[in-house]
């Protein structure tokens, strides 16, 4: 096919565009993965980038006058089209390889490549499959992103675990960075199989971009385990495709304390803003102490070339404490778990000044936290 007609909504193409710009590529070796697809067939348009790792597939709606296929420089054509204002439809049509594009007020000729040296996007031949509310899923990856780990040693912690407990009729999100964990329980209706796959970092932040941004947040979204590695996210408009990592996810569950000797109550919007406060007379290793007691807990951080400063939070309700118990904390990985709980009372279960504590919200037992306390030196 050399030549292609096509005419769209300018608004539809920009968002499709910004979508998959962001996908492409950065491999030198292979310059034709900073451009991207589009093509026209079959009643669909679709845009196409890829990096080899994951590729993201944008359908939008348009007329095609004939089918074909073009690639583009991602960038040229995505800043043109972002920037095209008082124009509601876009016409593309192309020549051999070139791309003419007509707006109300705007004229361009992009000079593109041969569409047979774009890489082939996969086709995820699916083993097990469930569906899923686009505003639940993102909410999930969210609450777990932050701790998936970056290490070149253990790739299995570089990516977030997705897990199907059909007992339970639950997917689990889980990722660690071996100081802190997350977990994510999804309640979900007819789960007929167990699998479990490690999903890149990458990806994981992909999908939350791209869902996102496409206001799909009461969308049904297809999550579907495929053959040779490979995972595929489907919405209405938008396909995923990514490979999984291989390896197996650390068994976490070793280290969720089963039983806690002291349980403390705490308002979460008043302790976030005295650990920032603290922060600021925290030192490299981003150490601040919370010293729990009965009635109170005590917030400090000291810096020998800064100086120190200490908060106090007065609890609403006692809590099991009756000595002074204090915790050093990573300020920047106890926000990350505070910040995740989605209810005004956070629950700290703890054993010890040195073992992992247990962050959980008073009224949702489906989200957890741990986070290993800073030795003392």
């Amino acid at each position: 096919m050399c030549g292609m007609k096509i005419i769209c909504l300018q608004e539809k193409l920009k968002e499709a565009l910004t979508a998959t710009e962001k996908v492409v590529g950065k491999n030198t070796n292979l310059p034709v993965l900073s451009n991207l697809l589009i093509q026209a067939e079959k009643n669909q348009i679709q845009i196409s980038s890829t990096d080899l790792e994951l590729a993201l597939v944008y359908q939008i709606p348009g007329k095609i006058e004939e089918e074909g296929k073009i690639v583009l420089p991602a960038k040229l054509i995505s800043t043109f089209i972002n920037n095209i204002t008082g124009s509601k439809k876009i016409t593309l049509e192309s020549k051999k390889y070139n791309v003419s594009i007509k707006a109300e007020d705007y004229k361009a000729q992009i000079l593109g490549i041969n569409p047979e040296e774009f890489p082939i996007i996969p086709r995820v031949k699916e083993q097990y499959s469930l569906s899923i509310s686009s505003s639940v899923f993102v909410s999930g990856l969210e609450r777990v992103v932050k701790s998936v780990g970056m290490s070149e040693v253990r790739p299995e912690i570089t990516g977030v675990l997705f897990k199907t407990d059909t007992s339970r009729n639950m997917l689990i999100l889980a990722s660690t960075d071996s100081f802190r964990l997350s977990e994510q329980k999804i309640p979900l209706k007819n789960i007929t199989q167990d699998f479990s796959f490690i999903l890149p970092l990458k990806s994981v932040n992909e999908v939350i971009r791209v869902f996102n941004e496409s206001n799909t947040s009461e969308e049904e979204l297809s999550l579907v385990h495929g053959e040779q590695n490979q995972t595929l996210v489907k919405g209405e408009q938008i396909e995923l495709i990514s490979r999984v990592i291989e390896g197996e996810f650390p068994r976490y569950q070793e280290i969720i304390p089963e039983k806690t000797t002291f349980t403390i109550n705490v308002p979460r919007s008043l302790l976030i803003p005295k650990i920032r406060a603290m922060s600021v007379f925290s030192s490299r290793s981003h150490d601040v102490v919370l010293t729990f007691l009965e009635n109170k807990i005590e917030i400090s951080a000291r810096e020998s070339g800064a100086g120190e400063g200490k908060a106090t939070l007065k609890l609403n309700t006692k809590s099991s404490v009756k000595k002074n118990l204090s915790v050093i904390f990573n300020w920047k990985f106890l926000l990350d778990g505070l910040e995740n709980i989605d209810t005004d009372e956070v629950v700290f279960k703890l054993n010890s000044e040195v073992q992992p504590v247990l962050l959980t919200s008073a009224g949702d037992k489906n989200f957890l936290y741990i986070l290993m306390p800073i030795k003392n030196t």
